[in-house]
């Protein structure tokens, strides 16, 4: 199909498709600029001239010329961010199948709902989250038993990702999951010490905060200042300058209440 082909109608949800795969990758953690150079890709494999694509972390802009002539522009506003690199290979795919093959409207609106539809497994993730803190406890300086203890903190506090992360991250209450998933990792890693599961507090606090760090938008808003996208670039960073505060003040705070005693 080509934008020859299209119909009034049919561009207006073709800019929607557009719209949905953009923004679905700027919430997986995809870099701005690539996001564009995805979506310009498209809009160029059906044919539509004078193609603009603008995208920041909040929001994705896109206007394209008809072959009639008309002129269509839509936006739409990201609420929210995270890091999925599943998600981001398979809109990967889509947006390449898009540009191979050049699917009707209705084709490409299908394969998005499949994709919103699509649910990661949870076994695979829950693993990786917790043997990742087990290893960089480990790595850190502590003993096989402050990695079996990380394992045992980042068990709850998965659960409570699991439990609270989706409708907090949603309302943009990112901030607020993060410091109550800290404020959890250092009691429990400082009950863990106490109860003679781990010898080292401070070894099991740095697994914790190893996978609840931000490095994924840390890495991406320098990237997108060397690549002169200020706003994006300082948003990002703003955004996970704030979520490491989040996450000293969980610890903190825990440490506080808790009397100290990293041994």
């Amino acid at each position: 199909m080509k934008a020859t082909d299209m119909s009034h109608a049919e561009c207006e949800l073709f800019l929607e498709c557009i719209l949905d795969i953009t923004s679905m990758m700027l919430e997986a953690g995809n870099e701005a600029q690539r996001v564009e150079r995805i979506a310009l890709h498209i809009m160029d494999a059906y044919g539509f001239t004078l193609c603009c694509a603008y995208a920041m972390s909040a929001k994705v802009d896109i206007s394209i010329k008809a072959p009639d002539g008309c002129h269509y522009t839509q936006s739409v506003r990201v609420l929210s961010t995270g890091t999925d690199l599943g998600r981001l290979e398979r809109l990967a795919r889509i947006a390449y199948k898009i540009c191979d093959d050049q699917p009707a409207v209705d084709e490409i609106r299908r394969m998005i709902v499949a994709e919103r539809r699509h649910k990661n497994k949870i076994l695979p993730e829950m693993l990786g989250f917790l043997f990742t803190a087990f290893f960089y406890a480990i790595f850190f300086g502590g003993d096989i038993w402050d990695g079996i203890a990380a394992i045992l903190v980042s068990a709850p506090v998965y659960g409570l990702n699991l439990a609270l992360n989706r409708q907090l991250h949603n309302s943009q209450s990112r901030l607020l999951f993060t410091f109550l998933a800290s404020f959890l990792s250092g009691c429990l890693a400082l009950f863990s010490v106490r109860l003679g599961l781990g010898h080292h507090a401070d070894k099991i606090m740095i697994g914790e905060i190893m996978v609840l760090i931000p490095g994924l938008s840390l890495v991406n808003g320098v990237r997108e200042l060397f690549y002169r996208d200020i706003v994006t670039g300082t948003y990002r960073l703003v955004e996970a300058l704030i979520l490491a505060v989040a996450i000293a003040a969980g610890f903190g705070v825990a440490i506080i209440l808790l009397g100290g005693g990293l041994a």
